[in-house]
């Protein structure tokens, strides 16, 4: 099923089965949407419970949107643009934002795994490649295998929940903070963080080989198996932190 001509192909869809997507959210198994492409899709102040397979957006415009107790599986967000868009208590698997824009943006109790070993060089994940997200919170979730590649990621905060085998190589992280969280396993590589705040938490396993930190602090952080070769870091505070000791950087 092809969509095209910015035609609200999901409300017409909710209209001819007489459901109405704000007041009857608890028949999820009424309208799921399997095996469609959508293109040029413009969705304003809608709120949905659905569950999305194999299913392609491409070219859409979503504002004013909440996602609440969905399941997106093998879902593809090409070149779509989120203004003020909520995901609540959602499942995703293989999930790709990739080259779209998103403002304003909620994760809460989220969770982003991968049922299949990683492969190093390609995520089975969810995928936010190249995406540029501003102003944008992840609370309480679990991300499992997400990449975040050559992703600008501005105004935004990651409290409680787990980050466990991410990619942010080559990443732009600025202003932002890191609170409650555990991050283990993860890649920030050749990544800029600039103006960024780590707060109450625990980061092992992980890699900032060939990174810049600039203009952030470390607090109350327990470090283990971190690997800060060649990582400049620059008017940067540490404090109240375990493990330190073993950086072999050069703090400037």
């Amino acid at each position: 099923m092809n969509v095209s001509n910015s035609i609200d192909e999901i409300s017409l869809l909710l209209e001819q089965q007489h459901i109405d997507p704000v007041t009857d959210l608890y028949n999820m198994h009424l309208y799921n949407y399997l095996n469609v492409t959508y293109k040029n899709l413009k969705v304003e102040s809608k709120i949905f419970k659905n569950n999305f397979q194999n299913v392609i957006f491409e070219d859409c415009y979503f504002e004013n949107i909440i996602f609440e107790d969905n399941v997106f599986e093998n879902v593809n967000f090409v070149n779509c643009k989120f203004i003020k868009v909520s995901f609540v208590r959602s499942l995703m698997e293989k999930v790709s934002f990739s080259s779209s824009v998103m403002e304003f943006i909620s994760f809460m109790n989220v969770c982003m795994i991968s049922k299949i070993i990683p492969n190093p060089d390609k995520t089975n994940g969810v995928t936010f490649i190249g995406s540029h997200l501003i102003n944008f919170v992840f609370t309480n979730s679990h991300l499992d295998d997400v990449n975040f590649q050559d992703a600008d990621i501005k105004n935004f905060e990651f409290i409680g929940g787990i980050i466990k085998d991410c990619f942010f190589a080559n990443s732009k992280i600025f202003s932002g903070n890191f609170v409650s969280t555990e991050i283990t396993y993860c890649d920030f590589n050749k990544s800029l963080i600039d103006y960024v705040n780590f707060y109450n938490l625990c980061a092992t396993h992980t890699s900032f080989i060939n990174g810049y930190i600039s203009n952030s602090s470390w607090t109350t952080v327990f470090f283990d198996a971190v690997d800060w070769s060649n990582c400049n870091i620059y008017n940067t505070s540490f404090s109240n932190t375990v493990g330190f000791d073993e950086i072999k950087t050069k703090i400037n």
